[in-house]
C-alpha cells in the first residue's frame, strides 16, 4: 500500500510538473511573438520613418533648408538625401550644433576609409555619409558658389579633447578654376590654421596644383588632398594616425596641437545667420 501511494503520489508530481512545463512553453512562446511583432513594428516605423525623412529632404539643397522648413528636426542628427545642382547626395546633417542645420562636406570618425585619393575621387566624392566622407569638389563648389556659406570644423584628439574653427566666409570656385578656396572670417577654440590656404587651389595625388615648386607635390607628402600652399598647417584629409602619434602627414591642426594626429575631423557648412 505504502509503495502505491508513493507511486501515484510520483505519477502525480510528474502530472504536476508537465502540465507547468506546457504551460510556460506557452508563456515563453507568446513572450516571443510579442517580442517579434514589437521589432517587426518598430523595424517598420524606422524605415518609414527614414523613407519620409528622405522624401521630406529631397525637395532641399541643404541641411540648412530642411531644418527651416521642417523645424521638427532639430536636434535630429543623421544622413540626409538633398539636392546639389542636378543630383541627389546623401549627406550627414548636423541638426544640433549652435542651433544646427549644418551640410557636413567632409567627415572622419575613424581610419576605415582612405582619404588618399586621385583628383576625379574628390571631384565626385567618395566615402559613406553615415561614417566618413567627403562631399565631392563639384558638390562644394554647387553648395558654396553663391558665397552666403559658412564653415565649422570641428575637432576631437584621442583623449576626447574638442575644439572647433569657424569661419564667416567660405566658398570654392568650380573645376576650371582647380577648385580655388576662399576662407576668412576666423573665430573659436581651434586657432586658424587654414587662412594660411586662403587662395590656393585643390591639389591631389595626380594633379599638383599646391605652390611648393621646388618641394614636389605636397599631397604626396601629406597623404592626402587638399588646398595645399608650401603645403599646410590644416591637413584634414592626410593619412589616419592611431593613437595621437605625430606628424605633418596625419589629420592635424597645427594651430591646436600641431602635428599631433587627431582622432575625429568634420567639416560643415550652413547659410551665414
Amino acid at each position: 500500500m505504502n509503495e502505491m501511494n508513493a507511486t501515484l503520489q510520483i505519477s502525480g508530481e510528474e502530472l504536476l510538473a508537465r502540465q507547468i512545463k506546457k504551460i510556460e512553453d506557452k508563456f515563453e512562446s507568446f513572450a516571443v511573438s510579442v517580442n517579434e511583432t514589437i521589432n517587426n513594428n518598430r523595424r517598420v516605423l524606422n524605415e518609414l520613418n527614414q523613407s519620409l525623412s528622405e522624401a521630406l529632404s529631397m525637395s532641399c539643397g541643404s541641411c540648412w533648408e530642411i531644418l527651416r522648413k521642417y523645424p521638427s528636426y532639430k536636434g535630429r542628427n543623421g544622413v540626409y538625401r538633398i539636392f546639389v545642382g542636378s543630383k541627389v547626395k546623401s549627406v550627414y546633417c548636423d541638426m544640433s550644433t549652435d542651433g544646427g542645420g549644418w551640410t557636413t562636406i567632409q567627415r572622419r570618425l575613424d581610419g576605415s576609409t582612405d582619404f588618399y585619393k586621385t583628383w576625379s575621387e574628390y571631384k565626385q566624392g567618395f566615402g559613406d555619409a553615415s561614417k566618413n566622407y567627403w562631399i565631392g569638389n563639384d558638390a562644394i563648389y554647387e553648395l558654396t558658389k553663391n558665397k552666403d556659406q559658412e564653415l565649422r570644423v570641428e575637432l576631437q584628439r584621442f583623449n576626447g579633447d574638442k575644439a572647433y574653427a569657424q569661419y564667416s566666409t567660405f566658398y570654392v570656385e568650380d573645376e576650371d578654376s582647380k577648385y580655388k578656396l576662399t576662407v576668412s572670417g576666423y573665430s573659436g577654440t581651434a586657432g586658424d590654421a587654414l587662412t594660411y590656404n586662403n587662395g590656393n587651389k585643390f591639389t591631389t595625388k595626380d594633379q599638383d596644383n599646391d605652390m611648393h615648386s621646388r618641394g614636389g607635390n605636397c599631397a604626396t607628402s601629406y597623404h592626402g588632398g587638399w588646398w595645399y600652399r608650401y603645403c599646410a598647417y590644416a591637413n584634414m584629409n592626410g593619412l589616419y594616425g592611431q593613437s595621437g602619434v605625430s606628424g605633418d602627414q596625419y589629420t592635424v591642426w597645427h594651430q591646436w596641437k600641431v602635428w599631433e594626429a587627431l582622432k575625429q575631423t568634420v567639416m560643415m557648412i550652413r547659410y551665414k545667420t
